[in-house]
């Protein structure tokens, strides 16, 4: 089944109230994360939306904002987490991500090997 943008977005909001998501993060075109997908958690506890939900990655991966022994995405290095906003959303995260993936800091790191899980 192939589901509209609303509607992922809906099932994502709903799967979000239930407990965790499972989301991918699909690859960034020349950097060391070219023919990766990625696999993360966003989880809203009750507070969502006034506070941000955690994000961690169930892929391994090497970046500067993730914690290289749980996969959690560190709020203190992740700028959109730490200055978090109600109006923000769960896109807001993953096209942050996706930027700071891309970004001089995280593009050329070495990554684990594919297949590997934190």
């Amino acid at each position: 089944m192939v589901l509209s943008a609303t509607e992922w977005m809906m099932e994502m909001i709903f799967t979000c109230a239930l407990g965790p998501a499972p989301l991918l993060v699909l690859s960034i075109f020349q950097t060391v994360h070219e023919g990766r997908i990625y696999q993360l958690k966003l989880f809203c506890d009750k507070d969502y939306p006034e506070k941000p939900p955690s994000v961690r990655f169930h892929s391994r991966i090497n970046m500067t904002c993730v914690n290289h022994e749980t996969g959690l995405v560190e709020s203190k290095k992740f700028g959109l987490l730490a200055n978090w906003r109600r109006e923000y959303t769960m896109e807001d995260i993953l096209t942050q991500l996706k930027k700071e993936m891309a970004a001089s800091h995280n593009r050329k790191l070495v990554q684990p090997p594919e297949g590997t899980y934190f």
